[in-house]
């Protein structure tokens, strides 16, 4: 049965399964975190790979919503705003590491890719904001050097992420969108503009 969590009328809709679960923050192991290396990029590939997805003309129509469509006119592409923030992530990590990911850009490109980088920051915020985790995340005391002049060296304050969070099965949404998965570089099956 589908969770109602939304006062829009989307396709996905019916995609969604509510589950609790915990996040694991550890950073060891995680094929999403640290520093740049195949297992990571692949990781975030596989993430993505349903990001874009055509629906129907006329599911598209009835949402109000126009968007690049195929030859024949019966399918729009589109993206749920889930991947688009993932992409947005993604981005703003690869930024993290600019020295691997953008090496050989300079100038004007580099200065597209910080624009980017920007919306992309505000994209994931107002994401967060619109669909808040109101689970709570507490404290804990570390034992380490200070991270703050402020604080003494051998005690501070972290966050402990042990609570649990009201989500939807990510596996179930996902299918749905790999079931329209469409390549938005396939542009021979698209509608373009005249050059």
């Amino acid at each position: 049965m589908a969770h109602k969590t939304s006062f829009l009328s989307v396709p996905a809709q019916e995609a969604l399964r509510p589950e609790i679960r915990h996040f694991p923050t550890a950073l060891n192991g995680n094929p999403f975190a640290g520093v740049p290396r195949p297992e990571l990029d692949d990781a975030w590939h596989q993430l993505l790979q349903n990001d874009n997805i055509y629906l129907s003309r006329a599911t598209l129509d009835s949402l109000g919503l126009k968007s690049i469509y195929t030859r024949n006119g019966s399918y729009g592409i589109a993206s749920l705003s889930v991947f688009h923030a993932l992409h947005c992530l993604k981005l703003v990590r690869r930024m993290m590491y600019k020295e691997y990911y953008h090496s050989n850009i300079s100038g004007v490109a580099l200065q597209r890719q910080l624009k980017h980088a920007d919306h992309c920051v505000e994209y994931i915020r107002e994401s967060l904001m619109c669909k808040p985790d109101i689970s709570l995340v507490t404290f804990r005391w570390i034992n380490d050097t200070a991270q703050h002049p402020k604080q003494p060296a051998s005690f501070y304050p972290t966050n402990f992420d042990v609570s649990e969070h009201d989500c939807m099965k990510w596996e179930i949404l996902n299918d749905w969108a790999g079931r329209r998965v469409f390549n938005l570089y396939d542009v021979d099956l698209l509608d373009r503009p005249e050059d």
